[in-house]
């Protein structure tokens, strides 16, 4: 773990040293960050820039990847009721709030403070559980909604990127780490059966109830890329 911490903090210092900073002359940033497209969630944040702190305001949605018609697409890598980026069948909406302090007045290195409200969800649907042991092996079907809670927060180390110029419209980007906590209430509702496909058998369906919280530790690294907007220039005095 100290190996990884050092090495994440050395690339940090690195892309400082490599790139041109946004000076105090940022307005506003609205930005996104590309790897958690791969996911299907699309997170967007506005900031507010003052001289060594922000404050932002992040709206994010996850659309749903499941197949209705290929049931074994439906649990994705993790199966159980916990909701996951790598879970297909989930949708999810995120709201989260943040605060940078920059430790200069250059804008480059920074503290973030970050909290977030994510709601995950998914209707009455059929899956089965692609990750039960044996191939041959009866395995469950369920059929299932969900109405899930995450609270969090995370605190991020980082440091800021702008595009130079004067023009009032650029492009920033922030490259972080730092680790974060959850708790998410699991609430989910439905029915499940063994069914044995190779000898055509089935058991009849048994309601069940999940509800239950975890507590989840979380470490991330990551980037986020998007368009400043600079102060307006004041009008030259001899004029």
């Amino acid at each position: 773990m100290r190996q990884l911490l050092i090495s994440i903090l050395t690339i940090c210092l690195t892309f400082k040293a490599a790139v041109v900073y946004a000076r105090s002359d940022v307005r506003w940033a609205i930005t996104t960050q590309p790897l958690q497209l791969l996911c299907r969630d699309l997170p967007v944040t506005v900031e507010r820039f003052y001289k060594r702190h922000t404050v932002g305001l992040t709206l994010g949605y996850r659309s749903d990847a499941s197949r209705p018609d290929n049931p074994n697409h439906m649990v994705g890598y993790f199966a159980g009721s916990t909701p996951g980026f790598t879970t297909p069948r989930f949708k999810a909406v995120t709201l989260g709030i943040n605060t940078k302090y920059y430790l200069s007045k250059r804008q480059d290195l920074y503290l973030d403070a970050q909290f977030f409200y994510r709601y995950w969800w998914h209707n009455t649907r059929f899956y089965e559980e692609v990750n039960y042991s044996g191939s041959s092996a009866p395995r469950p079907e369920y059929n299932t909604s969900a109405r899930n809670h995450v609270l969090g927060t995370k605190l991020l180390f980082g440091v800021t990127s702008a595009s130079k110029g004067k023009r009032r419209i650029g492009t920033i980007t922030n490259l972080f780490v730092g680790l974060g906590f959850r708790v998410k209430w699991i609430n989910e509702d439905g029915a499940t059966r063994m069914a044995d496909y190779y000898n055509n058998r089935y058991s009849s369906y048994t309601p069940y109830s999940d509800h239950h919280y975890d507590l989840l530790p979380s470490i991330h690294l990551g980037v986020s890329f998007g368009m400043l907007v600079r102060k307006a220039e004041r009008a030259d005095a001899a004029e």
